[in-house]
């Protein structure tokens, strides 16, 4: 059986930045998701941020133009993790999806776009 290794988020846009050049050109952005915790007797609505990467240079730099902080999205990809040894020689994990496809939620908040709500990177 092959290993499956599949994510489907849904949040607003947060932290959102263009990196690299040319040809390695892709977007770096935080998904900001809600959700419920339970405290003692109460539940509590909390955020969480979900690091995401779109490698894309094509979509890296169309999406630049049209993505911005607080617009709703869902994205699908895979969730990537490596690890490293820092400066202080401490071992380090760090985690992001590798956005596949993403559908904009709300399109009135997105005037403008040439191209479908939902993209396939």
């Amino acid at each position: 059986m092959k290993d499956f290794n599949h994510v489907v988020l849904s949040g607003r846009i947060a932290n959102l930045e263009k990196r690299g050049e040319d040809e390695k050109t892709y977007l770096i952005f935080d998904l900001a998701n809600h959700y419920f915790s339970k405290k003692g007797e109460k539940w509590e609505e909390k955020t969480q941020f979900v690091s995401c990467k779109i490698f894309s240079s094509k979509w890296a730099e169309s999406l630049s133009k049209h993505l911005e902080k607080g617009i709703e999205v869902c994205v699908q990809g895979r969730i990537v993790v490596s690890d490293y040894v820092d400066k202080e020689e401490k071992r380090k994990i760090s985690w992001y999806i590798s956005v596949t496809e993403l559908l904009f939620l709300k399109k009135e908040a997105n005037e403008g776009v040439e191209y479908s709500d939902h993209i396939e990177l």
